[in-house]
């Protein structure tokens, strides 16, 4: 199978048996914003597409200003945790417990995921007025692998180990620091890893896929 991007990243085109066009809903499942390396292993919402359509979506320029202002957003909003943190560290808590520490990583969870969620439905909208039919926006197809691939299944885990190792590293050092300045820090990341499941992470072109409906 051959994937290719589109405009909008939540949604990528793909390519079975050299012929047939699709169109796939990378967000089909929230799981894969934490474990972005699982996108391709699940079943992911798709449509069949005709090449007009194929065509339309593939001529639109990449919006590349698009992804500057999501990723100047994230570290701006960071920023902005980081001054409120420090703020209310310095006038409330003396020194941090254990339980404040972890309902600040809670907290941290709640917003990465909240703004990639609000990131999801504007892309969705920017489907929606590049196509105006509606049997295109019903994803009620799924798109899934046939054969494993081991060598692709390798790079999957090493970098899903990679990612866990990192977020174990931050989650260490708000534990040595006892500093909620940590904690921007630990939702940048978090806000990072949500993204990747739309953009480093492809199948290989001999990996096989199959299109069905959904049950």
């Amino acid at each position: 199978m051959r994937v290719e991007d589109t405009s909008i990243p939540r949604f990528k085109l793909a390519t079975i048996n050299k012929k047939d066009k699709y169109l796939i809903d990378l967000d089909s499942h929230k799981s894969t914003w934490l474990i972005p390396m699982s996108t391709w292993y699940v079943a992911n919402n798709a449509t069949k597409i005709n090449e007009d359509q194929y065509t339309k979506l593939k001529k639109i320029p990449k919006n590349k200003t698009g992804a500057l202002i999501w990723s100047f957003s994230g570290f701006m909003l960071g920023g902005v945790i980081y001054a409120f943190m420090k703020g209310l560290e310095s006038i409330f808590f003396e020194e941090l417990t254990m339980n404040l520490m972890f309902l600040a990583v809670l907290i941290a969870f709640f917003c990465s995921f909240i703004f990639r969620y609000v990131r999801s439905v504007v892309n969705l909208n920017k489907l929606k007025k590049i196509f105006n039919e509606e049997t295109t926006l019903k994803l009620d197809h799924l798109i899934v692998l046939k054969k494993d691939n081991t060598f692709y299944k390798k790079r999957c885990v090493t970098g899903t180990i990679i990612l866990i190792a990192i977020l174990v590293f931050l989650l260490s050092l708000l534990i040595q620091a006892k500093s909620l300045t940590v904690i921007p820090v630990i939702f940048i990341y978090l806000v990072f890893v949500s993204f990747l499941n739309t953009s480093i992470v492809k199948p290989m072109e001999n990996m096989e896929y199959s299109y069905k409906p959904e049950k």
